[in-house]
């Protein structure tokens, strides 16, 4: 059965990624994972990795919910993750990812989202596709 929601035991496997280096959706960049807390968890890019990027524990949740809720189960149902920085320009699940508690629209974070999430074996992601894909995996 799928994941579809951040239970305890899946943001611990998350945490647990502090240190790993891992590769974006598209394949084009990696980034290191950093540390986190019980709402977030930071992950450094950049040639130097001098740039933190602070990626919510929502977006993690929003992410799987987007991916549950469409059926995206299995490569067979992939959907293509369609990330860009300019929300106008951004696929749904990108979008998802990104939104606030709040209603607005935050930073891109699904280029760091979803390979954590492939790390921890909840989804795959096809980088040989263009654009790449995702899904939640059995």
């Amino acid at each position: 059965m799928p994941v579809n929601r951040v239970t305890p035991a899946l943001w611990t496997m998350i945490l647990d990624a502090q240190g790993a280096a891992l590769l974006t959706p598209a394949g084009a960049r990696n980034f290191l994972v950093g540390s986190g807390d019980d709402h977030a968890i930071d992950v450094f890019t950049g040639r130097e990795r001098e740039t933190r990027v602070r990626v919510p524990r929502l977006a993690f949740e929003q992410t799987l919910a987007f991916l549950a809720t469409g059926g995206h189960v299995g490569d067979e149902n992939a959907l293509a993750v369609q990330s860009s920085s300019d929300p106008r320009s951004a696929g749904p699940l990108c979008r998802a990812a990104r939104l606030r508690a709040n209603g607005t629209l935050g930073a891109r974070v699904i280029t760091y989202v979803l390979p954590l999430l492939e790390y921890c074996d909840v989804v795959g992601i096809d980088r040989m596709r263009m654009p790449s894909a995702t899904w939640l995996e059995t």
